[in-house]
């Protein structure tokens, strides 16, 4: 759970704060992925 945050932090704390639907899309995949959670790097 942490190694996917450090890939993300700037750009999903950037999202989050603008309230952007990509982030609970994002949440959403990263639950279902489970570990492959690096795979929606797209958000960037």
């Amino acid at each position: 759970m942490g190694g996917y945050r450090k890939i993300h932090e700037p750009s999903s704390a950037g999202r989050q704060v603008a309230g952007s639907p990509s982030t609970a899309d994002f949440d959403k995949k990263r639950k279902k992925r489970g570990s492959r959670a690096r795979e929606p790097v797209s958000i960037k």
